[in-house]
């Protein structure tokens, strides 16, 4: 259908000039009646380092807190992407500039952000949260940085730590991840020269944290210790025409994975 009424709306508007802020990101804590809501400019209009929470009923805006940062340290800009905690009560969001934070006390009247981990990347695209696992992109195109695919154990929120680290060369700059229902298979698009052109599946331990890179999954490219697997997207011919070479930004598995909100193992 065309057609469609709005059900709600609220103002984002945190009433301070000198704050810039573009609602980005949502996660839903409905047994708090809270919405968590991240702040990021894709078309680059300015530098956000505030989070808002909202209440979920209504859509109020109940607060806008600076996103804090280690001294030195620039990882507060952009807070990115947000995931609710197995408990339900607790967030972790991670910003653009590697920095991650646990938000606490959210039906309260004195939220806390902590910063609890930096992963001293370039920057960091979509993280998943499967059971006490957090899994991080970490993307560049520089030469001093690296592309990886970073696991912490954040059992203890507070205190995650790394368990595995899967590299990239210069040409994969992983920036989307998605699992599927099981939390096993988890899909892979992102950029630079060599991982915009197709899309790759990694294998995913919940036991152990270990990820791995499916090395069966698309036709691939190169040979010997040369080959990089993947669905080859960079093709003129498809089954709706010849259209010529895509990108692929976001992907999906479907059935889909169980979201945060409602991922309590």
């Amino acid at each position: 259908t065309t057609g469609g009424e709005l059900v709600q709306m609220g103002d984002a508007d945190p009433g301070n000039p000198d704050i810039f802020l573009r609602p980005y990101g949502l996660a839903l804590l409905p047994a708090l009646d809270r919405v968590i809501v991240t702040s990021f400019d894709m078309r680059g209009a300015g530098l956000a380092s505030q989070l808002q929470i909202w209440r979920l009923s209504d859509l109020a805006l109940l607060q806008t807190l600076p996103v804090p940062t280690p001294a030195g340290l620039d990882i507060n800009i952009n807070p990115f992407e947000a995931r609710v905690l197995s408990d339900g009560e607790r967030v972790l969001f991670e910003t653009l500039s590697c920095g991650l934070y646990l938000v606490d006390g959210i039906a309260s009247d004195e939220p806390s952000i902590s910063n609890v981990h930096n992963f001293g990347g370039h920057y960091c695209g979509l993280p998943v949260r499967l059971g006490p696992y957090w899994i991080q992109t970490v993307e560049t195109d520089r030469e001093d940085y690296e592309n990886a695919m970073v696991v912490l154990d954040i059992s203890d929120p507070e205190n995650p730590f790394e368990v595995d680290r899967l590299h990239f060369e210069a040409g994969y700059g992983p920036h989307w991840i998605s699992p599927d229902a099981t939390g096993t298979r988890i899909v892979m698009t992102g950029y630079n020269d060599d991982l915009s052109r197709r899309v790759m599946l990694l294998d995913f331990d919940p036991g152990t944290g270990k990820i791995t890179l499916d090395m069966t999954f698309g036709e691939g490219e190169g040979d010997g210790s040369g080959f990089m697997p993947g669905l080859m997207i960079d093709r003129e011919s498809w089954p709706h025409g010849n259209t010529g070479p895509a990108t692929a930004h976001g992907a999906l598995f479907w059935p889909p994975a169980t979201p945060d909100w409602k991922n309590r193992d």
